[in-house]
């Protein structure tokens, strides 16, 4: 494994300057209220795992927990780093502890997730399933109900950027993290499954 540390620094740092940006209001962020900061945080957060933690894995066939332990060591440090922000983004923004928690259990799944396509050395699918989650499904859900008025929001709840979004409305987010978790989770089994069945062929 590449030395994610270093990585989740390098993003800790960019995310400062944003806030700084944000805290001046300097454009482009200039309309976002101080109650936002924590989507802001949390959103750097989110990226950085999903996005740009795959490229820090080295793609390995060693024994599976050996490897976990290193990805989950590595989440993890990079949560503690980002801690101190969260905890100054959700004063500010009076999101509950609660919500911040189940967002970070998020994280873990999508850490492994992510870990496990490196593992796998299948990026290239992995890049695709998240754009179409992240960039198409929002679009659709909108082009959708603009045209055919009927609700689609199943589009928006399995999308973890969305869910941000509602992090400070806990009896929405709530629902939709259930949701979000449910997918999450029978995505790693199945990767798990598929990895499991290589290595026995």
């Amino acid at each position: 494994m590449k030395n994610v540390f270093y990585g989740s620094i390098s993003w800790l740092l960019l995310t400062v300057i944003v806030l700084v940006l944000f805290i001046t209001q300097t454009r482009p962020f200039h309309t976002l209220l101080p109650t936002e900061m924590i989507i802001v945080v949390e959103v750097f957060q989110l990226f950085f795992i999903s996005i740009i933690l795959p490229m820090f894995i080295k793609p390995s066939y060693e024994k599976l927990l050996g490897f976990y332990k290193e990805l989950f060591s590595q989440v993890v440090i990079m949560l503690i780093t980002f801690f101190p922000l969260t905890l100054m983004a959700q004063y500010f923004s009076l999101a509950g502890a609660a919500s911040v928690i189940r967002f970070y259990l998020v994280i873990l799944l999508i850490g492994g997730i992510a870990g496990l396509c490196a593992l796998r050395n299948v990026l290239r699918w992995y890049y695709f399933v998240w754009t179409l989650i992240i960039a198409a499904f929002p679009m659709f859900h909108y082009f959708i109900l603009e045209m055919a008025n009927k609700d689609v929001r199943f589009l928006l709840q399995i999308n973890p950027f969305w869910l941000i979004g509602r992090i400070a409305e806990p009896e929405i987010f709530i629902s939709n993290w259930f949701l979000q978790v449910l997918i999450m989770v029978v995505a790693f089994i199945a990767l798990n499954f598929l990895r499991n069945k290589k290595t026995q062929v």
